[in-house]
């Protein structure tokens, strides 16, 4: 896989622990990264650590309805999920 520099990522279950850690390491990469987490807090959380790199949503992306319309709207380059 190239590397995630100057890419968007959509990372659902961001606020989770290992979505946060994913978040670190794309952002230590290079990428811009979509936070998404059912929990606007956690999501916030994540952001907060990397405000320049992150922005934070919050949504069910298991929800086709809001997962394609997140994607088809954001120019995404990356979809990266966390199961926890």
């Amino acid at each position: 896989m190239d590397r995630p520099k100057g890419k968007v990522v959509f990372l659902n279950g961001g606020g989770g622990v290992l979505g946060r850690a994913s978040a670190l390491l794309f952002a230590q990469e290079g990428a811009r990264i979509s936070v998404v987490d059912m929990v606007k807090d956690k999501a916030d959380e994540t952001e907060q650590l990397i405000p320049e790199a992150a922005l934070s949503l919050a949504s069910d992306a298991a929800s086709w309805l809001t997962g394609q319309a997140m994607v088809l709207d954001g120019g995404i380059s990356c979809n990266y999920f966390t199961i926890s």
